[in-house]
């Protein structure tokens, strides 16, 4: 009996010890795999901190700790839905919580939802939150989507005065004055994104792009043979290139990278009008205008191919559909500068709903369709029943060939105020 006792005692012993060095393990795996994510986190590699949030997540099914920092890796990196499944599961697992309650707002503010959320928030910035520099990025994105950039500009400033090195807001901040055509001012703040991280390939991405616009190929060179290094087959990088080495003068070389170029993705239409443009350099404009019509296809407000379509028919006598192009590309540039003044009023206006769909028409006679959307959806941000903005809605997507989502818009600008 007593030697039973003993192996009794001694195997539940072993089992303790065996559960303490279960949970220990899985303890130092679970920092482990948060220290990563922290690390992906600074270097804003949202994917790779979802990964190891996700593997903790693994170890530690039901923690909703954890379910909350997976939403808001996920709300970072622009995966809303997702977030918000992650947020609902965590009070599911937790209960309503104060951090909970901010990840909600946070997650409306940076859809773009700013009338609620804003309010909330700022006191939050008031009160000195220790999520601070969390609550200036969502504000700041969130006024961008709805195109508030004047808030946006006010709310990066801050957030860089607190942190002076965050490489992702400079990109932000300068993606706004590329909007408001302040273009030495976006590429200072890109520069100073690559200083802070050489690594950072979206900073690179943006500044090669925009010394490219600037026909500065020699400088952007340099931006998009590091970005190829680490995104070989990326089309954004294959076409950076392929107008580097035009504007260099080396066309063999750019035929070669477009030829890559739309071998991958034959309908893109920057790729067909960079080919477009050395047929045109070759005089060639029988090819040229065919690449240029596949390119208009999908965007016949596109500024580009429209005016070196007028070129090609020039080069080719067709003075007839000349005309037509010419006359369309001067309706694309009254838009454009339309645009521009509406822009400018609304810097003091920001909530006026009629200049909104204003902008929103001048953005569908330029072929910035996502912006047209951008500023229609900002409008239902402010007044949710506005029925010019719901009108415009429904024009909108029944010219995208979407008539299932224009219907319900249709409807609303007949009940609207």
């Amino acid at each position: 009996m007593h030697s039973w006792r003993k192996a009794l005692i001694c195997t539940v012993f072993l089992g303790l010890l065996s559960w303490i060095g279960y949970t220990q393990a899985n303890r130092l795996r679970i920092e482990h795999h948060l220290h990563l994510a922290d690390e992906a986190l600074r270097r804003f590699d949202f994917d790779k901190a979802q990964e190891e949030t996700e593997a903790c997540l693994r170890l530690r099914p039901k923690d909703p700790n954890l379910e909350l920092r997976l939403a808001r890796t996920l709300r970072r990196s622009g995966r809303f839905n997702e977030a918000e499944l992650h947020l609902l599961k965590s009070q599911e697992l937790g209960g309503i919580s104060p951090e909970s309650i901010l990840e909600f707002a946070l997650l409306k503010a940076q859809r773009g939802d700013l009338v609620d959320s804003q309010p909330f928030l700022v006191a939050a910035l008031k009160s000195d939150s220790p999520d601070s520099s969390l609550i200036l990025e969502a504000l700041a994105q969130g006024s961008i989507e709805v195109f508030h950039f004047g808030s946006a500009v006010t709310y990066l400033n801050q957030l860089l005065e607190r942190e002076p090195d965050h490489a992702m807001a400079l990109v932000w901040r300068g993606q706004v004055w590329e909007r408001l055509n302040r273009l030495e001012e976006a590429l200072r703040d890109y520069r100073r994104a690559i200083e802070i991280k050489p690594d950072f390939l979206t900073a690179r991405l943006s500044l090669g792009e925009m010394l490219v616009r600037l026909s500065r190929g020699d400088e952007a060179l340099e931006q998009f043979e590091y970005l190829q290094e680490r995104q070989p087959d990326a089309a954004r990088v294959l076409l950076g290139l392929a107008q580097c080495r035009r504007q260099q003068g080396d066309t063999e070389k750019a035929e070669e990278l477009l030829n890559e170029l739309l071998d991958q993705y034959p309908d893109f239409r920057e790729g067909l009008v960079q080919r477009a443009m050395l047929r045109l350099d070759a005089n060639k404009p029988v090819e040229a205008e065919r690449l240029l019509r596949r390119a208009l296809k999908k965007s016949p407000y596109a500024r580009e191919p429209n005016f070196l379509l007028a070129r090609a028919l020039q080069l080719q006598g067709k003075e007839t559909e000349e005309k037509k192009c010419r006359d369309r590309v001067k309706e694309i540039d009254e838009s454009r500068s339309g645009l521009g003044r509406v822009v400018a009023l609304m810097s003091k206006s920001p909530n006026d709903l009629d200049l909104r769909c204003q902008a929103a028409l001048l953005c569908l006679h330029c072929d910035r369709n996502i912006e047209a959307l951008q500023w229609l959806q900002g409008s239902l941000q402010i007044n949710p029943n506005h029925k010019p903005t719901h009108a415009a809605l429904a024009d909108y997507y029944e010219q995208m060939g979407q008539p299932e989502l224009a219907a319900p818009h249709r409807q609303a600008a007949g009940k609207g105020q």
